[in-house]
């Protein structure tokens, strides 16, 4: 006899499943397109003064019709960036039967040491030497018979451009370099750098066959004191670009990309024609890159839903913050929006007055209000006696059956998601580079505490105007996105690097994905646990960025 299954579907369930196929499609595209440009890439660890450095080699999509051997290209980007964060060179030149290899210099990305290492053994800049390491440890990889030993050649952005004029000029084994804005007096940064200095090194002869891609109006590299310096010491072609995107210095531009591909096929194979048409897909990869990972933050979100069931066992009380609606919800809704312009009105100031030292002003600023607060609430209006025990007793209710389990769980598969799709694609793959680097990540600790207090302990109280506990949640996740938006766009206004970007993106996430836990769990500690994973990994991963910031003030 066959006894009849039922399935039982719920609402849970489909707001689970619906990201989860979201993804799958997202990513199945994204990497179908992908492989027509590199079907694979290999990391490539090497040494250079004293220092482990990383580099991706992505392989061609197809082999060359009218040469048996491939070029080469090493691409170096500029500073405080990495080298799977502008793939736009990886994706067209592979695709044209390139090979392409991603450095990260000397205190950049996976790579270690300082940016004015030298070498020990034999007194050269880290820096001016980088390049010709990594061609070296490829020399020695099984692919190098692949390559035209002819035909390798360099291009740099910005600090990156400068780093390929260094090795252009003192290693012939490179036969054609393009600087994007890159840096030519690098007079200003000192730290006897002079020897090295490109405007020391450049002349008609070194590097070989090299092209300017500069903007006119580029602000932090100057198209006067760096390109037209150049031209006056090699005699070489600037082009000048006058379309890109957001500024000049980052050059943004389909123009860019076109340039740099004809000039190496001309120097490489004596033709801008020979290797057929030039179609530009980056844009497109772009923006599905950017679905993805909407796609995978979507099933993030709904992962930890779904499994708060299954992770959470003890039965869940509101927290005396947390009441019922009062009948003047005029007052409630008029003190939440006051507590919420009070904390974006101090913000802005603080960041308007202040600059960055914001981030830890205005946490201490807030933290400290709320022990007062909280000390006054204790003391005088409850008469409550503070003492070991009392404090012992709130930090144990903190730590329910299933609230440490479900925490980690959240941080978790965000980070296991995050690096299961930096990995394979490569892009934006961050993490701290040691233990001393997830430490210092505890720098920016009271940032998201106070964020967390303001959140949870503040608004959250006020928004009994919803009668819905989930329209509260909801509710106020919305508001966090908007406020966290403006913290990104700080980022990026006073720093610009991706990695710190993508540290404020982070930050953004993981107090949304804390809206959820504190929904579930109504204990406070689950938030921080969640927010030192996500934010220890992603903003340890740009300290030292910032230590190499700040050797340059």
């Amino acid at each position: 006899m066959v006894k009849n299954i039922r399935i039982k579907i719920t609402t849970r369930s489909i707001l689970l499943l619906i990201p989860l196929i979201l993804l799958a499609i997202t990513a199945s595209i994204f990497y179908a397109n992908r492989v027509q440009s590199y079907p694979f890439y290999e990391r490539v660890q090497f040494n250079s003064a004293g220092s482990t450095l990383y580099a991706n080699l992505y392989y061609p999509s197809k082999d060359l019709e009218f040469q048996d051997q491939n070029p080469l290209v090493i691409y170096a980007h500029g500073s405080g960036w990495q080298k799977d964060v502008d793939i736009r060179i990886a994706l067209e030149l592979t695709k044209r039967g390139f090979f392409v290899a991603g450095l990260d210099y000397h205190q950049h990305g996976e790579s270690g040491g300082g940016l004015l290492d030298v070498d020990p053994d034999t007194g050269v800049l880290g820096i001016a030497q980088d390049c010709s390491k990594l061609l070296d440890a490829i020399e020695l990889l099984d692919v190098y018979s692949r390559i035209n030993s002819s035909q390798i050649g360099l291009v740099g952005h910005s600090l990156g451009g400068m780093v390929v004029l260094m090795n252009g000029a003192l290693d012939d084994r490179f036969a054609a370099t393009i600087s994007w804005a890159g840096v030519v007096n690098a007079s200003f940064i000192g730290g006897g750098l002079d020897v090295y200095n490109p405007a020391n090194l450049l002349n008609t002869t070194d590097p070989q066959n090299l092209l300017l891609i500069h903007g006119y109006d580029d602000r932090t590299v100057s198209y006067e004191d760096h390109a037209l310096l150049a031209q006056d010491l090699t005699g070489c072609t600037i082009i000048n670009i006058t379309d890109s995107l957001i500024s000049d210095h980052y050059l943004l531009s389909d123009t860019v990309l076109i340039e740099t591909i004809q000039w190496y096929e001309l120097v490489f194979f004596g033709s801008e024609s020979i290797n057929g048409q030039i179609n530009l897909d980056y844009v497109s990869m772009l923006f599905m890159m950017l679905f993805l990972l909407i796609a995978m933050c979507l099933t993030v979100l709904s992962a930890i839903i779904y499994c708060s069931k299954y992770l959470l066992k003890e039965k869940r009380e509101v927290p005396p913050e947390v009441v019922e609606p009062k009948s003047n919800s005029k007052m409630i809704v008029l003190t939440f929006v006051l507590s919420l312009v009070s904390y974006i009105v101090l913000w802005v100031l603080t960041i308007t007055y202040f600059g960055l030292s914001a981030i830890y002003l205005t946490p201490f600023i807030i933290i400290g209000a709320y022990i007062l607060y909280k000390l006054v609430v204790a003391l005088k209006v409850r008469n409550l006696e503070i003492s070991k025990e009392s404090i012992k007793n709130e930090i144990k209710s903190q730590f329910g059956r299933g609230t440490l389990v479900y925490s980690i769980f959240g941080g978790v598969v965000f980070m296991g998601f995050y690096y299961l799709i930096a990995f394979t694609i490569p892009w934006t793959l961050l993490y701290p580079p040691d233990f001393a680097s997830f430490i210092g990540s505890f720098l920016i600790f009271p940032m998201y505490l106070s964020s967390e207090i303001i959140y949870r302990k503040v608004l959250l109280p006020h928004t009994n105007f919803i009668k819905s506990k989930k329209k509260r949640t909801l509710f106020l996740s919305i508001m966090i996105l908007f406020i966290h938006m403006y913290f990104v766009f700080i980022s990026f206004w006073y720093d610009g690097s991706p990695a710190v970007m993508a540290a404020f993106f982070a930050y953004l996430m993981a107090s949304v994905m804390n809206s959820i836990l504190y929904h579930k769990t109504k204990k406070f500690i689950s938030v921080i646990i969640n927010s030192v994973i996500i934010n220890g990994m992603f903003f340890g991963s740009i300290v030292p960025v910032l230590i190499g910031l700040l050797e340059f003030l």
